[in-house]
């Protein structure tokens, strides 16, 4: 299944303030461009992880469906903005909305192969989602530029383990 970000959120869900006030971080602006990147980096990461969108956004997913359904990537999906279905080696064909139906991620439709635009995200992220971003940030922030395989000091251990983060409960299992 492929994934085009079409357009993405227009703001990150964890905002520059919020990672500042979590390192404890003030009067001190020199690295303010880092946190930021390392924000978007981790919300990247953990929606990679956890088959979610952490804001809303614009998504184009190409979709094999062979049970007359399929679970759209990087929930919750709000709305359907179009489906076609591949007619031929690369022609696309626009299908009538009475022919498919979307039942909260899933998209309810006869079997093939089509290209999916939607809505899907958070309006507002989970506290906990939020707090995983935080911590992550923060232990990367601690650690930039250690090189761990050289300096025997440092302890890679102390990296938060999926295990112990809350994301781990919205992670999407697929049987």
């Amino acid at each position: 299944m492929k994934v085009t970000v079409i357009s993405d959120m227009v703001s990150e869900p964890v905002s520059l303030t919020e990672i500042k006030n979590w390192l404890r971080i003030k009067d001190f602006t020199d690295d303010d461009t880092l946190l930021i990147e390392l924000g978007k980096s981790t919300r990247r990461h953990l929606e990679k992880f956890t088959g979610l969108s952490f804001g809303v956004k614009t998504l184009e997913s190409i979709v094999d469906v062979d049970r007359e359904q399929v679970e759209l990537p990087y929930s919750p999906v709000s709305s359907l903005t179009s489906v076609y279905e591949l007619t031929s080696f690369i022609t696309w064909t626009l299908v009538d909305p009475s022919e498919y139906a979307l039942i909260g991620d899933v998209l309810k439709i006869r079997n093939g192969c089509f290209k999916v635009t939607y809505q899907a995200g958070f309006t507002a992220l989970p506290e906990d989602l939020k707090t995983d971003i935080k911590v992550l940030v923060a232990w990367q922030y601690k650690n930039r530029g250690i090189n761990f395989e050289a300096d025997k000091t440092a302890d890679f251990r102390e990296f938060p383990h999926t295990n112990l983060l809350n994301s781990r409960l919205y992670k999407k299992v697929v049987i």
